[in-house]
């Protein structure tokens, strides 16, 4: 009986061990999921064993079942171990979760902190970016798209766009490309660029400077209109087509470098403060009236490379006090700098380069300094008070009209060394009663005595081998005229 009591009292604590390490098992399970390291198990399984060796003091023999028995039902234990493990095992994946979680933070990230707005295509090879600066570069090779004023793929960033780049390789600008873009203050334009399209910066206030390279050869109408804050601009030696009103209304610029033939006489039209002028060497004519009646004009600056002023080019520039005039100038067009202050402090003989541009003076008596080579066309025009003039032997040519309306002139002498007179010298010399043409003089041009009612005698050098049409037309009281053989 103690027997079967000792061994029911052995199974006992046995169930009451495998019970115990069930308990422990799930809970070091629980404790592992949280990520925190399991030692319980261990210490469950010390406290175990203390239990079984008490038993086995009170009978050494009777134990050896009971061991035998609790060795049985331990062995649920050992199965319990490899769930342990796996749940022990599975947060090791949970850290390869959260590699997975930084990677993903990283890119949104990075997209979050990209400098890109916006981007596209502006021409066939060509693309454009747009930063978070609001830088705008174009890149590639080729021409621009042309476009209408509000169809440029930016247009909706015209305001924020503080600075425009274009790279080499692009060779145009397309119309409205940049139109209305306020908040442009800076361009930068490379060497690969041919053509700027019509009003490609139109309405851009804020842009103050801009130089087109020497590589442009073309600039469209109304390129630069209406850019307000412009203050100075710089044009290339390569430009050979000038749209009409190019920099039109451009009310803050004040100083223009030209180094192309401008052949368009509104190019400034509206400049209203443009106060300086340079032409650079490049520039080989000043056409005529192409900056007529600029009355902020201050100076001008004319270089080596001009040969010709044209007629009343700068007519009516009442503010202009300062002139340079480079040496290769050899025409200058009637009435070019009439009305200027400059040409005024120049006295009575406007002299520039050898070529007697204008008489100021009044006198009715006038012998033309040593230093002239040339009179200029419509030189002495309207000098009603001149009776009598001496031409020098430098003098080898004399402009057409040079002595129009001078009702007063009555004798003329011409030395040998003149040997071009050109058209309408004397038109409407009503007091000139007779002239010598010398040997010199090859051609006689059309309508020189034009209405030279009082001219009675007229002797022709035998160098003359042609008259032209009219020349003596209405000379109604010429009686006498001397002719070569030939």
């Amino acid at each position: 009986m103690k027997r079967t009591c000792k061994r029911l009292t052995a199974l006992v604590l046995a169930l009451a061990m495998c019970l115990s390490l069930l308990s422990a098992t799930a809970w070091a399970a629980d404790v592992s999921w949280g990520g925190g390291a399991t030692a319980e198990p261990v210490v469950v399984g010390a406290e175990t064993a203390g239990d079984s060796s008490a038993v086995e003091a009170e009978d050494e023999d009777e134990t050896k079942e009971p061991a035998e028995e609790e060795s049985e039902a331990e062995e649920p234990t050992a199965e319990e171990e490899p769930i342990e493990e796996e749940l022990e095992a599975e947060p090791t994946e949970e850290p390869a979760v959260e590699e997975e979680t930084a990677e993903e933070e990283v890119i949104v990230s990075a997209s979050e902190d990209s400098t890109i707005v916006d981007s596209g295509t502006c021409g066939d090879d060509l693309t454009w970016v747009l930063d978070e600066d609001y830088v705008l570069t174009i890149s590639g090779t080729g021409d621009m798209t042309d476009y209408s004023s509000s169809e440029a793929p930016w247009y909706s960033y015209r305001e924020s766009v503080t600075s425009v780049m274009i790279e080499d390789g692009v060779t145009s600008i397309g119309d409205y490309a940049f139109y209305y873009c306020t908040g442009l203050t800076s361009v930068t334009i490379p060497d690969s660029l041919t053509s700027i399209g019509e009003a490609a910066f139109g309405r851009c206030e804020n842009l103050t400077s801009t130089t087109i390279s020497d590589n442009v050869t073309s600039v469209g109408w109304y390129a630069f209109r209406e850019c307000t804050g412009l203050i100075d601009v710089t044009i290339g030696s390569g430009v050979v087509a000038f749209g009409y009103y190019v920099f039109k209304d451009c009310t803050s610029l004040t100083t223009a470098t030209v180094n192309s033939n401008i052949e368009s006489s509104e190019i400034f039209d509206g400049c209203t403060n443009l106060t300086n002028l340079v032409f650079g060497d490049n520039v080989t004519s000043i056409e005529d009236e192409q900056f007529y009646e600029y009355t902020s004009l201050i100076s001008v600056t004319i270089g080596s490379g001009v040969t010709s002023i044209g007629s009343r080019a700068f007519f009516g520039c009442t503010s202009l006090t300062d002139v340079t005039i480079g040496s290769g100038v050899t025409t200058i067009g009637g009435n070019a700098f009439y009305g200027t202050p400059w040409l005024e402090s120049l006295g009575d003989f406007v002299v520039i380069n050898g070529i007697l541009n204008l008489y100021q003076g009044s006198d009715s008596s006038v012998i033309i300094p040593d230093s002239v080579t040339t009179i200029d066309n419509g030189a002495f025009y309207g000098c009603t008070s001149l009776t009598s003039v001496d031409i020098p032997d430098s003098v080898t040519s004399i402009g057409s009209y040079a002595f129009e309306y001078c009702s007063s002139l009555t004798s003329v002498t011409i030395p040998d060394s003149v040997t071009s007179i050109g058209e309408g010298v004397f038109w409407n010399c009503t007091s000139l009663t007779s002239v010598t043409i010398p040997d010199s003089v090859t051609s006689i041009s059309s309508y020189v005595f034009f209405g030279c009612t009082g001219l009675t005698s007229v002797t022709i050098g035998s160098g003359v081998i042609t008259i032209d049409y009219g020349a003596f037309y209405n000379c109604t009281s010429l009686t006498s005229v001397t002719m070569p053989d030939s």
